[in-house]
């Protein structure tokens, strides 16, 4: 890229000046045919953004010289707040997305979210606060020519408003939204900003309803990388936006885009916001409470019940982790830490009382056992107590993820799996199997978890992870064909089945501890099994593999048959899948279902 980059594209000498950029850019645009200088006003535009970008950068009249970084090929990089706000150039979109809570099924990735069921007697925060609307999004998909222009019509309506603002006429749609959001670095729209973005970007919606399917996805991806690098100045959009082009629909998916994924975590937690800031809501008490500064008293259970402040607390960091962010962290500890004295002083004085009318002895209570979040889970009382149980749960861990990973590094990374490891260790101990039956249903946890989280993953990420299934399979089929189903189907190995060698072993604890940021995928036993045709190709390489008739393999594709032939085909499957340089949707089905 030249020295002179931007500068010389636009025009003008080097300036902080947004204004005098914005001007020139005009002047550019409107000097171009922009239906024959498709390259030339797409440089215009990177050279407009990057001069923007450098005026943020730069003091108040002075110059900023361009500053060129590296940016490892598929890392992360990291700018700074004033950068975040610009629009990138590129299509890579540096804002974090919240974790997948929804279930992830074995059909079509296109599959409605399922939300599960609430437990009986305990409620559901999905169900008491919903995320989706009421309203019927309007899709979007229009067909027009194939050789539609790049250039997008000027947008019409230059007013009092507009020019208050100091916008220049003639702009499009597009430019006028993008020039509201990124003037100011003022979080909230002034009234004025929100009347002229709300037209600006009903007028960008009915551009891209006009335009063939392709201008129409570049201008929805567009948008959607406005509005959340500009968030929460864009805040007042993102209901009308999400509407046009029925994100909702999008957002819970695990394929969806990183940036729907981040506008519907901010759009459902202001719907969230606006239900349980209602005074007549149920848990209105509880956000009121978690709401105040400072840390909380003695007495706070006076205000509110700490069940419903744990409920509602629980729901924000599992759905709408950022509101957090907007409460004092003081307030949140001191809810974190149990204050129950008041409540045993006046237990106790009750206790005393029945005991000396009953003539009792001092009963004990059952022993707990303290999760890193502080909640405590009782223990049985004929079971070892909170330091034995502890040391199994550590012991299942390090079996699990290896050695130098403990609970509070899983719980930091995935607590929903950290939870079912020290309930399986609960459950088998209560059982009566003993530590070492509960450190074999853990690590059978831990690897139908990191097979599953591997279906999230793409490229090179989800070839290493199917290749380690690849090699579990098949030292299960040498201990018994049956064991080769149990693990085929349910991602797990029975428990008279011996262990794997020691080397394939040390490959799962790598890869469980490799992806134990990432969300563990829910269950869905709703989800009906999806056929998946297999290539001819495929049936001939399996049958040189096996060395069964044609009739035997298909059988075994059916499910039906000897469990040696089941066994002998899906791993000669997934073998021949992995190396086939077939149609990708084809192999990626097969992938999925094996």
């Amino acid at each position: 890229m030249s020295e002179t980059f931007p500068w010389s594209v636009l025009g003008i000498a080097p300036t902080s000046d947004r204004k005098a950029i914005r001007k020139a850019y005009a002047a550019s645009v409107k000097a171009m045919d922009i239906d024959a200088e498709v390259e030339g006003y797409a440089q215009l535009r990177s050279a407009r953004d990057h001069a923007l970008a450098l005026a943020k950068e730069a003091p108040v009249d002075a110059v900023s010289p361009p500053v060129f970084r590296d940016i490892p090929e598929g890392g992360v990089n990291r700018v700074s707040e004033d950068e975040a706000a610009s629009p990138p150039s590129s299509g890579f979109w540096p804002l974090a997305a919240p974790r997948l809570l929804r279930p992830l099924g074995e059909g079509s990735v296109r599959s409605a979210p399922q939300v599960p069921e609430p437990d009986q007697g305990r409620p559901c925060f999905e169900t008491i606060f919903p995320d989706a609307p009421t309203d019927t999004p309007i899709a979007a998909t229009l067909e027009l020519g194939p050789h539609q222009s790049l250039a997008a019509p000027t947008l019409s309506g230059y007013g009092e408003i507009e020019a208050a603002l100091g916008l220049i006429p003639g702009q499009s749609a597009c430019e006028r939204l993008e020039a509201v959001l990124a003037e100011s670095d003022d979080p909230v729209l002034t009234d004025a900003e929100r009347i002229v973005a709300l037209r600006a970007l009903q007028a960008a919606i009915g551009e891209a309803r006009s335009e063939g399917i392709d201008r129409q996805e570049q201008i929805e991806n567009w948008l959607a990388g406005l509005l959340a690098t500009h968030w929460p100045r864009s805040a007042p959009l993102l209901e009308t936006a999400t509407q046009a082009f029925g994100w909702h629909e999008e957002w819970h998916r695990f394929d969806a885009r990183p940036a729907v994924r981040f506008i519907g975590a901010r759009l459902r937690g202001a719907r969230f916001r606006a239900r349980v800031e209602d005074p007549g809501h149920r848990y209105h008490a509880a956000w009121r409470e978690l709401n105040r500064k400072g840390p909380a008293g003695p007495f706070r259970w006076l205000r509110a019940s700490r069940d419903d402040v744990q409920f509602v607390l629980s729901g924000l960091r599992a759905n709408f982790a950022h509101l957090e962010d907007d409460l004092d962290p003081r307030r949140i500890a001191s809810w974190n830490r149990p204050v129950i004295w008041p409540r045993v002083v006046l237990g106790l004085c009750w206790l005393a009382l029945l005991t000396n009318l009953l003539g009792l002895s001092w009963p004990f209570g059952s022993p707990g056992y303290e999760l890193p979040d502080g909640t405590r889970i009782e223990l049985a009382e004929d079971g070892p107590g909170p330091t034995l149980f502890g040391e199994y749960v550590e012991t299942a861990v390090a079996e699990s993820l290896g050695r130098g990973h403990d609970l509070t590094w899983l719980w930091n990374r995935d607590a929903e799996l950290a939870r079912r490891i020290v309930a399986q260790v609960r459950a088998s101990l209560d059982s009566g199997g003993g530590a070492e039956a509960a450190t074999r249903a853990a690590v059978n946890l831990v690897r139908a978890a990191t097979h599953a989280k591997g279906h999230t993953l793409t490229g090179e990420a989800r070839e290493v992870a199917m290749r380690l299934r690849l090699d579990q399979l098949r030292a299960a089929r040498e201990m018994a064909p049956a064991t080769c189903l149990a693990l085929l189907h349910d991602g797990q190995m029975p428990e008279q089945a011996s262990s794997y060698s020691e080397p394939l072993r040390v490959r799962e604890r790598a890869a469980a501890a490799r992806l134990a940021s990432f969300p563990f995928p829910a269950e869905n036993p709703g989800e009906e099994d999806t056929s998946v045709p297999i290539p001819s190709a495929l049936i001939d390489a399996i049958i040189a593999r096996t060395g069964l008739s044609d009739a035997a393999v298909r059988e075994a594709l059916q499910n039906v048959g000897e469990d040696t032939a089941r066994c002998d085909v899906a791993i000669a499957l997934l073998a021949a899948a992995l190396n086939w340089d077939g149609a990708p949707a084809t192999r990626e089905a097969i992938l999925r279902a094996l």
